[in-house]
């Protein structure tokens, strides 16, 4: 069999797959821990909120998945794509535990607290946040095999590589993380990322920036029916930014405002986030995830995604691994295929990852 994705599509990724399978069927329970005072940087601390799913199916005590959610979102967002990958598939192997943190200010998450506004918080507090968290998950036996990031939370998790490389370590020697998957991830500053930077959609943000005397400068992105300048009707931008294809649909599966209040799915953005996003994403040098590393890299792109194109993510895996193919990469083919497809058709990503694994 000709190896076209990584082996962290047999760990993962095609755990779950049911080609026929219908979204939104429960097969797990859930439960949050909160972890207390995870340091983010000097004299600053926030108390994270975990949300735990276990695997109703197929319980056991290791394959367990860490999940970072992506910019305006929470951990919540997660649980349409672990009912998926929870499913029975005897072809693969089972994922016993998803862990979803809900990054500082996010979800169940509280507020910095030694000073710090929320505002104020950077991606540099959430790479702490996460290291910080996986200190304390193998406390409760929840010791990660494999990392997942989504957009945001992909860029998080390469700045958390970054990091441990830093200090002389890695996600493999440090934690024993053996795969990473990064879903839809944003590109760091050492790239160009021109889909992005001229996107309308991405310049539509900074109409949403306001201020509080307890949160400081933050975006609400709505995701009730708003008036925008350019639109004739009112839309919904929270979910154009993450459900709306190339031609400016919106796909089937698409939260709707009552679903995104009531799930939880809705978070706010810190303005020194934004900022960065926009003007200065961090630095990742190259090679980061190389085979030395010890970590198994594979990324996820969608071809109706108006943020990113499949050359940009096929440029980014040369770049963290130094690997001059793109066998790690994965592009999910198809008209419903946006930037969260894992929450719009979940089933729609394992299936086609698996294609281009050409797993049985």
């Amino acid at each position: 069999m000709k190896r076209v994705f990584t082996a962290v599509t047999i760990v993962l990724l095609v755990v779950g797959l049911a080609p026929y399978a219908q979204a939104g069927h429960e097969n797990h329970r859930s439960y949050d821990i909160t972890l207390a005072g995870v340091e983010l940087r000097p004299g600053v601390a926030a108390d994270l909120q975990v949300k735990i799913y276990v695997n109703t199916g197929h319980p056991c005590a290791s394959n367990t998945v860490l999940g970072i959610h992506g910019m305006a979102q929470t951990a919540a967002t997660w649980e349409p794509f672990v009912n998926e990958l929870f499913a029975d598939n005897p072809a693969g192997r089972k994922v016993c535990r998803f862990v979803a943190i809900n990054l500082p200010g996010h979800g169940g998450s509280g507020l910095p607290t030694g000073g710090l506004a929320f505002g104020d918080l950077a991606i540099q507090d959430y790479v702490a946040a996460t290291l910080g968290a996986m200190d304390r998950l193998d406390d409760f036996g929840l010791r990660p095999h494999t990392l997942i990031g989504h957009s945001l939370g992909g860029l998080v998790v390469q700045m958390t590589q970054q990091a441990l490389v830093d200090r002389g370590t890695t996600l493999r020697s440090a934690y024993g993380v053996k795969n990473v998957v990064l879903l839809a991830s944003a590109l760091p500053g050492s790239l160009p990322w021109p889909s992005f930077d001229s996107n309308p959609l991405v310049g539509m943000l900074a109409g949403f920036g306001t201020w509080s005397p307890d949160l400081g400068v933050y975006l609400d992105i709505p995701y009730e029916p708003t008036p925008v300048p350019g639109f004739p009707a009112p839309v919904l931008p929270w979910q154009m930014m993450l459900f709306m294809t190339r031609s400016y649909a919106l796909v089937p599966g698409t939260p709707m405002p009552s679903d995104v209040a009531a799930k939880g799915y809705h978070a706010f953005v810190p303005g020194t986030v934004a900022w960065q996003m926009q003007q200065q994403r961090p630095l990742v040098e190259a090679g980061i995830f190389g085979r030395d590393r010890g970590t198994s890299l594979s990324l996820v792109t969608y071809e109706q995604d108006p943020l990113l194109t499949l050359p940009e993510v096929q440029g980014l895996y040369a770049y963290l691994t130094g690997d001059g193919g793109a066998t790690g990469v994965a592009f999910v083919m198809g008209s419903y295929a946006v930037h969260n497809t894992h929450m719009s058709d979940p089933a729609l990503l394992l299936w086609s990852v698996a294609c281009a694994a050409r797993l049985p």
